[in-house]
């Protein structure tokens, strides 16, 4: 196995659920909701992972965001489970939207990466079925076709 492909299998491996649970609390959020979340949590993962060099990928929803924020809390979880799925440090950057073009910039690149894992097919047949988004993040990401603005990305 190479180095993605473990990487890819850490990540499913991952074990989310205490945090789902406080997202799930926090936030009141149905069953079907925070799977989502923790489903659009692995996928930005998985593409931290595979982007690692001079990429800025942004959360594509705001439940992802907040799920992201919840894993963070947990400082010392977060440090070590950034170092086994992506093999570095996932630093969060609250002022991202201070610098328009880069904002615009990493939002564009995260839908054009998007589209190619998620939605082009290359993760088709793949024993993770986390990889397959559903309709709503691929909405939410703003490709074409879609009916809801990628404001929130």
């Amino acid at each position: 196995m190479d180095l993605f492909g473990l990487k890819q299998k850490r990540i499913s491996q991952l074990d989310l659920s205490t945090i789902k649970a406080k997202a799930m609390k926090r936030h009141q959020w149905t069953q079907a909701r925070a799977d989502e979340a923790e489903a659009d949590y692995r996928r930005f993962l998985y593409l931290l992972a595979k982007y690692p060099k001079h990429v800025v990928i942004v959360p594509w929803t705001n439940d992802l965001d907040l799920f992201w924020h919840e894993h963070i809390l947990d400082t010392r979880r977060y440090e070590s489970d950034c170092m086994v799925t992506i093999g570095r440090f996932i630093h969060h950057d609250p002022d991202i939207d201070s610098n328009q073009p880069q904002a615009e910039m990493a939002r564009e690149t995260t839908r054009d990466l998007f589209r190619a894992e998620f939605v082009a097919g290359k993760s088709a047949g793949s024993s993770h079925p986390w990889l397959i988004a559903g309709a709503a993040s691929i909405a939410a990401v703003g490709l074409p076709g879609s009916l809801v603005k990628n404001e929130d990305i």
